[in-house]
């Protein structure tokens, strides 16, 4: 015996399996085969969608925030479309992965000019060092002059 749910595509059976029965049936109504399709569509929807944790929640607030420069009719038709998104949790865990690509091009970013800014200090150095030993020579030079 196998069990499963019941699908719109069960619907004349099971019409046939009240009949038989003797259930009391309301074709107009709870029992009408687009009642049953919009409550089969709702279960779909409710398994396939986990629930958000806090902090992804927070990202999803943030992305529905609206953007500067933003027309009002663009930022209403892109809300409508998120909030009307069936899996809101794989959207959020794309932005927190590129999230983390974009802070670790920007920790990239940073190592790259800061081994420019040491290599310029360096050079800087270099440059003092030699100064200073031409200084003394010089200094040397006119010493044993006088």
């Amino acid at each position: 015996m196998n069990f499963r749910d019941l699908v719109i595509g069960d619907y004349d059976e099971l019409l046939v399996l009240w009949e038989k029965a003797g259930g009391i049936y309301k074709p107009n109504g709870r029992d009408a085969r687009e009642k049953i399709a919009s409550e089969d569509k709702k279960k779909k929807k409710t398994k396939s969608e986990t629930p958000l944790s806090h902090s992804e929640q927070q990202i999803f607030r943030e992305l529905l925030k609206r953007r500067k420069n933003e027309d009002q009719v663009e930022y209403w038709k892109r809300k409508k479309a998120m909030l009307n998104m069936e899996d809101k949790k794989s959207f959020v865990e794309k932005e927190i992965e590129a999230r983390k690509k974009q802070e670790k091009s920007k920790a990239k970013e940073q190592q790259i000019a800061d081994e420019r800014q040491k290599r310029k200090l360096e050079a800087q150095m270099k440059k003092i060092k030699a100064a200073k030993y031409d200084a003394t020579q010089k200094s040397e030079n006119l010493n044993k002059k006088n």
